[in-house]
């Protein structure tokens, strides 16, 4: 009879432990990662503030490259018609704070900029326009599954190429030894968010076209931070 109580008793802590580990990985999946993905990509979407910031106080771009605010543009705004499609509030919500930031960054990089960049933004400007025109029509032709691999591949392009933009910096790095044509604020905070979405889009959405980009995302912007790291106490030359 005490035996029975006894596995009764064990058979009970089990389900209870059971019942708690549920819960507490329920907690992390869909609470603490989701929320902690959010607010760092919050943060990356706001790490230019300061550098835009001293663009418009000094009049001039800095010798800082558009292209990390271009593809912000282009990028968001692919993620928030993609999370109204897979109905991911976490990336809805972030991606329309992005694309306002970025809409204001490459306003005012826009203003302060030498004529022959305002030509070349003009030109992708006009190219995205147009590109996004053809991709609005091609994408909602065909079933709900079909859209949502066309813009989810296109859309992880484009996180590649966002987090990938600073590297074209690289070769004047190089040339001159000196990082300050990067924002070192962008990079470790593009270091740190595409980790949170690598493990998001794995563990808790198990969709490749969020693992995949920010886990490529993830390599580039190492790749970022190791410039600055072998160029941090270097002259401008």
């Amino acid at each position: 009879m005490s035996s029975k109580k006894d596995q009764l008793k064990h058979r009970i802590r089990l389900t209870q432990k059971l019942m708690e580990n549920y819960e507490m990985g329920f907690i992390i999946n869909n609470v603490l990662l989701p929320i902690t993905c959010a607010i760092l990509t919050a943060v990356l979407f706001a790490s230019p503030w300061k550098k835009v910031s001293q663009i418009q106080a000094e009049q001039s771009t800095l010798g800082l490259s558009p292209y990390p605010y271009f593809t912000m543009v282009v990028n968001t705004s692919l993620w928030t018609i993609y999370g109204l499609l897979v109905s991911s509030l976490t990336i809805l919500s972030v991606n329309v704070f992005g694309l306002f930031c970025g809409l204001y960054y490459s306003r005012v990089f826009y203003i302060f900029c030498p004529q022959q960049e305002k030509n070349v933004l003009n030109y992708l400007y006009a190219s995205a326009l147009v590109m996004f025109t053809g991709i609005i029509l091609y994408m909602f032709v065909g079933s709900e599954e079909d859209v949502r691999f066309r813009l989810g591949l296109l859309g992880s392009t484009f996180v590649i190429l966002m987090f990938g933009s600073p590297l074209l910096a690289m070769k004047t790095v190089i040339e001159t030894q000196s990082t300050e044509s990067m924002d070192f604020r962008l990079s470790l905070c593009g270091t740190i968010c595409s980790f949170a979405w690598t493990l998001f889009g794995w563990f808790v959405l198990d969709d490749v076209f969020v693992w995949f980009p920010n886990g490529v995302g993830l390599l580039l912007s190492l790749s970022q931070l190791s410039l600055f790291f072998i160029y941090h106490n270097s002259p401008k030359v």
